[in-house]
């Protein structure tokens, strides 16, 4: 799949999901970015109301941002009409008929769809634990410590819950043969920072959380109903803030007897290369700091894989690569889906 591109029209944003989604059979997405795509080619209401976003770069993924908006009215049953086409709320109808009433959605509610807009598109994907477990397993079993989890970007703190979803049935069976819930983890300290971070305890955040899932995945839903239910009973701190600043803070000093595990999940694209190498030399410099008593990892789950299979087609796949310190040799680990799906490890 080609990369998006530097520069863009809204229409040319649009088209460019419709393969994304149906590569995962979300065919309802799929048929809402072509109708918008086919409207946004012209001027009239929609491209008007789209109009002041774009200016903003691709990378923000508007589309996704849109989706999640009206998403997030159908999950709060203000589009009964609507909701028949979603399959997140037990919608049965097809595709075909649901633009008009996505379209007049946007319209009729511009004030409240610019407020959700205005924030940046957070992950929810829980499953990204999965890949995620490769580079925490291999961690704690190297070096026979706890761990100290630091996540940049961390939204709603799902991940930093990762080692409570192990025994899941969906984290196993996206695991594969080995079984990762016989893996001895011992988790002491989970922290995260992100610019808007994201209370998964609060029902209002829930509920914003929740419309960032593709409507044409209710399994999804259910996995982070499930994370969500974790996050009630599993404390993480997430604070706001940048993430270099916070990781100046985090790791100004050693932390003996435990391995502290910095890590991210598909950061690089919405934070852009200058930040994503401000927060690369904050934790080189730490690691220059690293003991064996007091060891230091960072692990990522990012783009830089060759294209290759997922399912029956050909998606971009994300890589699973992990350096530690002391010593800064890194490993690349797995590569799996956008979504932590079709993990392979290497």
């Amino acid at each position: 799949m080609a990369a998006m591109p530097e520069k863009a029209s809204l229409a040319e944003r649009f088209r460019w999901q419709e393969p994304v989604f149906a590569i995962r059979g979300a065919r309802l997405y799929e048929h809402l970015c072509r109708e918008a795509a086919g409207e946004l080619e012209r001027v009239g209401p929609l491209h008007d109301l789209l109009g002041p976003y774009a200016a903003e770069p691709p990378r923000r993924l508007l589309p996704l941002r849109l989706l999640a908006a009206v998403h997030g009215w159908v999950l709060r049953g203000d589009l009964p009409d609507l909701a028949r086409h979603y399959p997140s709320v037990g919608g049965s109808r097809p595709p075909e008929g649901a633009w008009p009433l996505f379209r007049a959605a946007c319209l009729e509610r511009a004030d409240e769809l610019h407020r959700f807009l205005a924030l940046p598109l957070q992950h929810n994907e829980v499953a990204r634990a999965v890949p995620l477990a490769c580079g925490f397993h291999l961690l704690a079993e190297e070096a026979d410590m706890p761990l100290r989890l630091l996540e940049v970007g961390a939204s709603a703190g799902l991940l930093l819950r990762w080692d409570r979803y192990r025994d899941r049935p969906w984290f196993q069976a996206l695991y594969g043969a080995q079984p990762a819930a016989a893996t001895r983890v011992e988790v002491v300290e989970r922290r995260g920072c992100d610019l808007h971070p994201i209370d998964p305890t609060d029902p209002d955040q829930a509920l914003r959380l929740r419309a960032y899932v593709w409507a044409d995945l209710p399994a999804h839903l259910r996995m982070l109903e499930e994370a969500i239910e974790v996050c009630r009973e599993v404390p993480a701190a997430v604070e706001q803030g940048s993430g270099e600043e916070w990781l100046e803070r985090q790791l100004a000093d050693p932390s003996p007897g435990r391995v502290t595990v910095v890590f991210h999940s598909l950061l690089a694209g919405s934070a852009g290369d200058e930040v994503m190498a401000r927060l690369g030399e904050v934790v080189r410099r730490a690691g220059d700091r690293a003991t064996v008593e007091a060891p230091l990892a960072y692990l990522r789950f990012e783009a830089g894989a060759e294209l290759g299979p997922a399912s029956n087609s050909r998606q971009a796949m994300m890589r699973v690569a992990v350096t530690c310190w002391p010593g800064g040799e890194e490993r690349l680990l797995a590569v799996a889906d956008v979504n932590g799906w079709y993990l392979r490890r290497l």
